[in-house]
């Protein structure tokens, strides 16, 4: 049985929080949802296209800087399917990371290699920790502000919290790990 297409979804979600453009869809996942949820440009307008002819979305033409640009607006019928599509419980993700599966092989390389890739890697964990860190920032402080307590911003709260927690733990990980291939380093040294 073929997966559904979760982008729908993902379009749907986006145009809940107001009408956009598929560029504006693009350039909202690529600076928010896309550090758990990737979406292309060559995927988005088609899919879009279907919405419109499920009436799930409605398109309009607006004048922008002397250009049309089609701004799609989610229907009662869209929400209705992303509220029952959001009440069904989520697939468990099926894991597929690189990086774990290099790290099961590894014995047939150099240790000083594997040690370098997690140092790599927990520096792309705090980088990309730092970041998350200015977003939970910038929402407690719109938390804070009772104005915004029904605006939806407390789940989205959640998601980045869920990218600390998840980096830290992939950071603690790879410092635990760098300290067992040390020790695997020093035990091929004496043999």
């Amino acid at each position: 049985m073929a997966k559904e297409s979760k982008t729908k979804y993902a379009i749907l979600g986006v145009l809940s929080l107001r009408p956009r453009s598929g560029y504006d869809i693009k350039k909202f996942c690529d600076d928010s949802i896309a550090h758990f949820w990737s979406e292309n440009y060559g995927h988005i307008y088609p899919v879009l296209k279907q919405l419109e002819q499920d009436e799930w979305v409605e398109k309009t033409t607006e004048i922008n800087e002397n250009k049309l640009r089609n701004v799609y607006t989610i229907t009662e019928l869209g929400k209705q399917m992303l509220i029952e599509w959001l009440s069904v419980t989520p697939d468990i993700p099926q894991a597929r990371y690189e990086f774990l599966l290099k790290m099961f092989f590894s014995q047939y390389i150099s240790t000083d290699i594997v040690i370098e890739r997690l140092q790599k890697s927990i520096e792309f964990c705090k980088e990309m920790k730092a970041q998350y860190e200015g977003i939970e920032s910038r929402a407690k402080d719109k938390l804070d502000d009772d104005k915004y307590c029904d605006s939806g911003l407390s789940y989205r709260y959640l998601t980045v919290r869920y990218g600390i927690l998840n980096l830290e733990s992939t950071i603690r990980w790879c410092e635990e790990s760098i300290s067992i291939v040390k020790s695997i380093k020093i035990k091929e040294e004496l043999q």
